[in-house]
């Protein structure tokens, strides 16, 4: 018995001694995959807007559709450059879209920049929506109460948001910025409505809650603020 147990380790220490250049070997391999997928963006492959506009202005919807908004926002930006600064010669639904790109991946200037570049004549009730929302991230609270008033006057803004997967966190949103803005500009009243608003279309949004109370104490509701 002895004997066979002494074998038997023998065997496996050899069959260890045999294995361990092919582990050794695996290790390197699994710790080379490691170093690849922790390489620095820098090192990574840029996004190139090669091709001609119409091809690049497809990949952008495509990039958006799939809500890869960074590589939206960087393929439009080269098409700009391509273009010579000239977005009023690229195609405007195209435009829309980077510049809801550029809002998401918080490029404000950039968003702010291309929505504004459309004609009047084109902007519909999805770029007042942006543009409410960018307005305010700028702290133009007069032009956030411009842009997003007649949506809520018009009774639009459900419509406006219902294209985008996240339509009711974007009508909550919306709601919040308006109210802060409303509230900025002295509107009191309309604040409090507007953020009731976006409280009873999600109870369980905590800046809607921090946003009512904190108006309400600025009208010196301290009851109304612990409620909120």
């Amino acid at each position: 018995m002895a004997t066979t147990m002494s074998l038997t380790s023998g065997r496996t220490k050899l069959r260890k001694r045999q294995l361990y250049p092919q582990q050794r070997q695996g290790r390197n391999l699994v710790m080379a995959k490691k170093q690849t997928k922790r390489a620095h963006p820098k090192d990574r492959p840029a996004v190139s807007a090669a091709g001609s506009v119409e091809q690049i202005a497809t990949r952008i919807r495509e990039a958006y559709a799939l809500e890869a908004f960074d590589t939206c926002y960087n393929l439009f930006s080269q098409l700009v450059g391509k273009t010579g600064s000239d977005i009023n010669t690229l195609p405007i639904e195209t435009v829309k879209v980077a510049a809801w790109a550029a809002y998401r991946v918080h490029k404000y200037n950039a968003a702010f920049d291309w929505i504004s570049a459309i004609a009047t004549s084109s902007v519909n009730d999805n770029d007042r929506l942006l543009q409410t929302l960018v307005n305010y991230e700028y702290r133009d609270f007069a032009g956030a109460a411009a842009m997003g008033e007649p949506l809520l006057q018009l009774n639009r803004l459900e419509q406006a948001c219902a294209e985008y997967r996240d339509a009711t966190a974007l009508q909550v949103n919306f709601l919040n910025r308006l109210g802060v803005s409303q509230h900025n500009l002295g509107n009191n009243q309309e604040a409090i409505a507007l953020l009731i608003r976006a409280i009873e279309i999600n109870k369980d949004n905590p800046e809607s809650y921090i946003n009512l109370a904190t108006v309400l104490g600025h009208l010196g509701d301290p009851a109304g603020k612990r409620r909120a």
